[in-house]
């Protein structure tokens, strides 16, 4: 897949195409490592996909008013059945 680097301003951009952002899970804003290898460019997003998961999770909780405490009593509630 072929993108174009493109001047903004002082600095560079490179579009990532919609389905590379879809199969990664990345949203707008999200940060990335970038490291120049030889004459390959890697863009790594930062933190580990687990984390952007949890991320993402903790975010839709606090839009529906779900609290960390009102988890961990839900997690002690299921365990508590085992």
């Amino acid at each position: 897949m072929k993108v174009k680097l493109r001047k903004v301003g002082n600095s560079y951009t490179v579009t990532v195409p919609k389905e590379i952002v879809d199969e990664m899970g990345l949203e707008e804003g999200g940060e990335f490592d970038i490291i120049a290898k030889e004459d390959t460019v890697v863009l790594q997003p930062a933190g580990s996909r687990l984390s952007r998961a949890m991320e993402r999770m903790r975010e839709k909780a606090r839009e529906r008013g779900v609290t960390e405490a009102d988890v961990e009593q839900a997690i002690q509630e299921i365990r508590g059945r085992r």
